[in-house]
């Protein structure tokens, strides 16, 4: 009964610990539009058109202000795949 409450515990810790952590994947693709009130980029990659959600906390490449600068640019973001939001936005 105590090592099956102890394992138990340990699986809920382990849990906790890896559930928290956000995983990303890098998509590559031409930026084809950017809506900056629904906060939305469209990339065309291999797949066809995707959509993205971005937030304030986006990281843009050093001198990018305004997201509409990278229109019709190669460009990789980095997704969080719990959330789909960008997480930061390169160039290729």
């Amino acid at each position: 009964m105590k090592k099956t409450f102890k394992l138990t515990v340990v699986l809920l810790a382990v849990m906790c610990v890896f559930g928290g952590l956000g995983f990303a994947a890098d998509v590559m693709g031409n930026l084809s539009s950017v809506d900056s009130d629904s906060k939305e980029i469209t990339l065309q990659t291999g797949e066809g058109s995707e959509w993205f959600s971005y937030s304030e906390t986006t990281v843009w490449p050093q001198g990018v202000t305004d997201p509409m600068a990278l229109l019709s640019k190669q460009v990789t973001l980095s997704v969080d795949e719990s959330t789909g939001d960008v997480t930061s936005v390169q160039l290729s």
